[in-house]
């Protein structure tokens, strides 16, 4: 394995602005058949790591209250509590710790935001139905593993699983679009 320390600016005219500086010293890139090298190396360390702030802290605030809504009496807050055996008591009891969860849970929403505004942005994903494939793609990749997972080896249920994973298939699906049309 190579590990690339420096880059500098590629002076053999070639059709890229960088080359890899051990390339330049050894002549390698100068060789045919090299570019395609090079073009490798710059989509994979020359990504872009910038993604737009407005969709960024839309989508961690949306992200925060669509789990509000979620968790809620008006759409699974019931279900969700049965099914994960939690009761009235153990909610009143566990209050105290809830500004450290939440905190957490800001953190993850902003992360959520920033890899999914990443993914498109890297992906090239313009339009809104690129961004639904994406999200259920996304999803499929990690919600959908996390319910079977859980259902098998922590006798969780399907509806337990369908109801945490669901709201992250929205997350996934708002979020890519607000990265799409921000």
């Amino acid at each position: 394995m190579v590990v690339i320390t420096t880059i500098q600016e590629c002076g053999c005219n070639c059709n890229y602005k960088i080359c890899l500086a051990r390339d330049i010293e050894n002549g390698y890139h100068k060789r045919e058949g090299n570019d395609k090298n090079i073009q490798l190396y710059k989509e994979v360390f020359f990504m872009n790591y910038s993604v737009s702030i407005l969709p960024l802290i839309i989508g961690a605030v949306i992200n925060m209250a669509l789990g509000a809504l979620w968790y809620s009496p008006v759409l699974f807050a019931k279900v969700w509590m049965k099914e994960a055996g939690i009761t009235a008591d153990y909610i009143e009891v566990s209050k105290g710790k809830m500004g450290k969860v939440y905190g957490f849970t800001t953190v993850m929403a902003i992360i959520t935001s920033y890899i999914i505004g990443f993914i498109v942005l890297n992906f090239g994903i313009s339009s809104i139905l690129e961004a639904l494939v994406l999200a259920v793609i996304v999803w499929i990749g990690t919600g959908l593993p996390m319910i079977i997972k859980n259902w098998g080896f922590e006798d969780r249920s399907m509806k337990l699983g369908f109801i945490n994973h669901g709201y992250d298939l929205a997350v996934y699906v708002i979020v890519s679009i607000l990265f799409v049309i921000l």
